[in-house]
C-alpha cells in the first residue's frame, strides 16, 4: 500500500520557530539579569526550548523549583517552571534575579502566567519580554508513527483522545486520511470498509472498548490483507503484535528526582533534552547507574533528531541490552525508543525476519509457539500451508491463529480463488476433526471452542454470500450444522454455571458467544435473541443496571416486532426498574404479566396502566405501551408465574405496601412446591417473604424463614452461592436488631 510521503521533519516552519528566535536574541543582547516569559507553554516544547537556548549558553539551568534562583551559579541562564502557588514566593524574592545578575526564562502555562500577573504584579512587571509558545506535539510521538509505518506494521496508540491522534497523524504526514472503522457492524461490512479505505489509499482506525471489539477489528483487517497503515486507539486493552505509540510524558519534577538519583549533576536539563519522553528518561537513568557519563549523553542528545532512539542506540552499542532484550524489540514487545531504534538497525531488522521465519516452522510442524511471539507473526504473517485449525485449550493462541490464517486466506484470494478455498478447506479438516470427527471429541473446557467455531462465521460467512458456497468442501454444510449445535451446547453450559452462582464467568462466556452471532446471524435470529436475554439477566444479577439497561433496550426497542420476547425480558427489566428508583413503573409491567393471578387482597393502590422509562428509548417505551395494552396475559410456566409474584411482592415492599407483598408471596411459596428443590425461586421467594416480615417488625418469623431459605440454597448450589451470601446477611440483620418480635406467624 502507497500512502503520502511522510512530512518534512527536519526543518521548522519559520513561524514555529519565530518565538525561539526572538527570545534568543534578547538574551544575547541582554547585558546582566533579564526576565523573560513563554506563555501557554507546553512540556513537549520544553526541550525544543532548552536546546535552542544552549546556543546562548551551553550551560543553561532548568527547574521546576523557584527556589533554585538563589542555588544556581551568579549569571546563569534559568529556564524556570514555576507551579501554582509559587507567585508570592516569586513577588518577595524578585531581588534574586538583579542581585545574582540571573537570565531567567520562565516556562508556564496560561493558568500560572494568570496567577502571575495577579498575585506578583511586582515581579510582573519586571517581564520585559512575552513570547507565546505555538502549538506544540511531542516529537516520539511522531516519530514513532513514522518508524511503524515504514517498518509496513499495523500501530496500537495508547491514548483516548481521536483528536489529539489526529494531530499526530497530520504532522507524521502530509495529507493523510484515517478511515474510522465501527467494529460492531457487521462483520462483513467491517471487511468492505477496509477494503474500500485500501483502494482510497486510507488508513483505517478502530477505537475498540471491548476485547470482542478488538478481536472482531483485527480479524478483519487480517481477511482484508492489510498490515501497514492500520491503527488501534485504546488505553486500556492490550493489543499484542501492535507496534506501540503513545504522546505521554513524563512531568519534569518526576524525571528531575529519577536523574538526580542515578547521579545526574544537571538532572532538569538532561530530561529536558530528553524530550520527557518516559522511557527515555528511564533509559538515561539505567545509562547514569551503569556509569555512563553525563557530559557524554549530553552530546549525543543535543542533536539527535530523536532523543530516545538515540538513548536506546547508545544502550545497544555499550552492551546494556541482552540477547532477550532484543528478541522482545524485534517482536515489538518492547518500549517504544528501543522499537524506534531497532527498526532501523540491521541487525535487529535481521533478527526479526528469522524469529518470523521460525515461528513459520514451528507452526508448519505444529510446534508450540508463545502467544506473544504469535500475536506479532499474526499482526503481519499469514499462517503457513499446513496449519490447520486444532484442539487448543488455550483461547488466546487460537485467537492469534485464526488471525494469520485469515490474513493467508486472503493473500490466496489475490493469487486464485481457488486456491483459497484449498486453504479454507484445511482449516475445516480441523474443525471437522475438533467437531467430533475422530476419537479426540471436545476438549475439556467449554472456552477453548468459541473462537474456533468463530473461524468458520467469519471465514465461511463472507464466501457464501460471495454465492460459492457449492464449491466449499462438501463437509462444509455437515461442520457449520455442528457449530450451531455446538453453540447451543455451550450457552446450556453457560446458564448451568449461571444456575450455579458463577456469574462473572457466565457474563464472560456469553460475551463472546455473543460476540460470534453477532458475525454470523442476524439479529433477528431466534438464538441471538434468547442469548441476549439471557445475557441481559445475568447483568441484573451481578447488578450492572447500567449495561443491563442497554440489553433490554437492544432487545425491546430495535425488535419490538417480535413481541414474544417483551414478556420473557420483563422479569429483569422490573428488577433493574425497583433499584433505580421506579417501582411504580415495575409494579405495573408485572401486574400486567401475571393477569389476575396479581389482584391483590384490601384496598392497595391501582399501579399504572402507561409508563414512560426515561432511560429507554422512545421505542423500547412504544413496544411497552403495546404489552401493557393488549387484551390477556402471557402465558407463564410455574416458574415463571413464582418469579413474577416474587417481585411484584417486592415492587411493593418498595412502595411501603407490606401486607399486600406477603399476600402475594404467600401464594408464590405455595406454588414452590410444583418447583424442583434446586430451583432458584425456592430460597429467592422465601428470602423475599423474610424481608416482608421483617420489615413489619416480625423478627422470629423472619428469622424461621430465612433459616428455611439459607436450607434450601445451601443443599442445592452450596454455601459460596451469591444468594446464600445474601439470605445470610439478611439472618444478620435480623441477629443486630435491637429485639425480636413475639407475634405468631401472620
Amino acid at each position: 500500500m502507497v500512502l503520502p510521503a511522510p512530512a518534512p521533519h527536519d526543518e521548522a516552519h519559520p513561524a514555529a520557530s519565530r518565538w525561539l528566535h526572538e527570545l534568543k536574541l534578547s538574551l544575547r543582547l541582554s547585558k546582566g539579569a533579564i526576565l523573560l516569559l513563554v506563555d501557554r507553554a507546553q512540556p513537549e516544547q520544553l526541550g525544543e526550548l532548552v536546546r535552542a537556548l544552549m546556543e546562548v549558553d551551553p550551560k543553561v539551568v532548568v527547574s521546576a523549583d523557584v527556589r533554585d534562583m538563589a542555588a544556581v551559579p551568579e549569571g546563569s541562564l534559568l529556564v524556570l517552571l514555576p507551579k501554582l502557588g509559587d507567585a508570592e514566593w516569586l513577588n518577595l524574592q524578585r531581588p534574586l534575579i538583579a542581585q545574582r545578575s540571573l537570565k531567567v526564562v520562565l516556562f508556564c502555562d496560561n493558568e500560572t502566567t494568570v496567577e502571575l500577573s495577579e498575585r506578583a504584579p511586582d515581579f510582573f512587571d519586571w517581564i520585559s519580554q512575552h513570547q507565546e509558545a505555538p502549538p506544540g506535539l511531542p516529537m516520539h510521538a511522531v516519530l514513532g508513527l513514522r518508524a511503524a509505518f515504514e517498518a509496513e506494521e499495523p500501530i496500537v496508540w495508547l491514548g483516548s483522545s481521536r483528536e489529539r491522534l489526529m494531530d499526530v497523524v497530520s504532522a507524521a504526514f502530509s495529507g493523510v486520511e484515517v478511515r474510522w472503522i465501527r467494529p460492531t457492524r457487521p462483520y462483513s461490512e467491517v471487511i468492505q470498509e477496509i477494503r474500500f479505505a485500501t483502494k482510497k489509499k486510507a488508513w483505517v482506525g478502530c477505537c475498540p472498548q471491548t476485547v470482542s471489539h478488538l478481536r472482531r477489528f483485527r480479524w478483519a483487517v487480517a481477511e482484508a490483507g492489510r498490515s501497514s497503515g492500520v491503527i488501534v486507539m485504546t488505553d486500556s486493552l492490550a493489543c499484542p503484535g501492535y507496534w506501540p505509540v503513545h504522546d505521554r510524558l513524563m512531568p519534569l519534577d518526576e524525571a528531575y528526582r529519577a536523574l538526580r538519583g542515578a547521579g545526574a549533576a544537571r538532572p532538569g536539563f538532561l530530561a529536558s533534552i530528553t524530550g520527557l519522553e518516559p522511557e527515555a528518561v528511564e533509559i538515561t537513568q539505567e545509562l547514569l547507574r551503569r556509569g555512563q557519563q553525563e557530559e557524554h549523553l549530553i552530546d549525543l542528545l543535543r542533536t539527535a533528531a530523536d532523543p530516545g532512539a538515540a538513548l536506546a542506540e547508545e544502550m545497544h552499542r555499550t552492551g546494556n541490552i541482552s540477547a532477550s532484550a532484543m528478541l522482545d524489540i524485534a517482536m515489538r514487545r518492547a518500549a517504544p525508543p528501543l522499537l524506534r531504534a531497532g527498526a532501523r538497525d540491521p541487525d535487529g531488522m535481521r533478527l526479526r525476519s528469522e524469529h518470523l521465519a521460525l515461528i513459520e516452522r514451528r507452526l508448519a510442524k505444529k510446534e508450540p509457539v508463545e502467544n506473544g511471539d504469535l500475536a506479532a507473526f499474526a499482526a503481519t504473517r499469514r499462517a503457513p500451508p499446513s496449519v490447520r485449525c486444532a484442539p487448543c485449550e488455550d483461547v488466546e493462541a487460537q485467537i492469534f491463529l485464526v488471525e494469520a490464517l485469515l490474513r493467508r486466506k486472503a493473500h490466496l484470494e489475490k493469487v486464485s480463488r481457488p486456491m483459497a478455498l484449498i486453504s479454507l478447506g484445511a482449516m475445516l479438516t480441523g474443525l471437522a476433526i475438533l467437531f467430533g470427527g475422530s476419537n479426540m471429541g471436545l476438549p475439556s473446557s467449554w472456552n477453548a471452542i468459541i473462537p474456533i467455531i468463530g473461524i468458520v462465521i467469519a471465514v465461511l460467512g463472507p464466501i457464501f454470500t460471495a454465492g460459492i458456497k457449492g464449491r466449499v468442501d462438501s463437509n462444509a454444510n455437515n461442520i457449520i450444522k455442528k457449530s450451531s449445535n455446538e453453540l447451543v451446547n455451550q450457552r446450556r453450559r453457560l446458564i448451568h454455571a449461571y444456575e450455579q452462582g458463577a456469574y462473572a464467568d457466565a457474563k464472560n462466556g456469553i460475551e463472546a458467544l455473543l460476540d460470534i452471532a453477532r458475525c454470523h446471524l442476524d439479529t433477528d435470529d431466534g438464538f441471538y435473541q434468547s442469548t441476549l436475554a439471557f445475557y441481559a439477566n445475568v447483568l441484573v444479577d451481578l447488578g450492572d443496571d447500567s449495561k443491563g439497561l442497554q440489553t433490554l433496550d437492544e432487545l425491546i426497542g430495535k425488535h419490538a416486532v417480535l413481541q414474544p420476547i417483551v414478556p420473557i425480558l420483563i422479569p429483569s427489566m422490573a428488577t433493574i426498574l425497583m433499584r433505580t428508583g421506579l417501582p411504580i413503573e415495575a409494579e405495573a409491567l408485572l401486574r400486567k404479566l401475571l393477569g389476575p393471578e396479581a389482584s391483590l387482597r384490601g384496598n392497595g393502590q391501582s399501579p399504572a396502566r402507561t409508563i414512560s422509562i426515561q432511560s429507554m428509548s422512545a421505542e423500547t417505551n412504544e413496544a411497552l405501551a403495546v404489552f401493557l395494552a393488549q387484551p390477556g396475559s402471557p402465558e407463564l410456566s410455574v416458574g415463571g408465574r413464582v418469579e413474577a409474584l416474587r417481585l411484584l411482592a417486592e415492587a411493593l415492599l418498595l412502595q411501603g405496601r407490606h401486607d399486600e407483598a406477603e399476600d402475594l408471596l404467600e401464594r408464590a411459596v405455595v406454588l414452590t412446591h410444583d418447583l424442583t428443590p434446586d430451583s432458584q425461586e425456592q430460597w429467592r421467594v422465601r428470602l423475599a417473604m423474610g424481608r416482608a416480615l421483617l420489615a413489619q417488625g416480625r423478627h422470629r418469623d423472619a428469622r424461621n424463614v430465612l433459616e428455611i431459605a439459607s436450607t434450601q440454597a445451601k443443599d442445592a448450589v452450596g454455601e459460596t452461592h451469591p444468594d446464600h451470601s445474601v439470605i445470610l446477611e439478611e439472618l444478620a440483620r435480623i441477629e443486630q436488631s435491637p429485639g425480636t418480635s413475639t407475634a405468631p406467624p401472620g
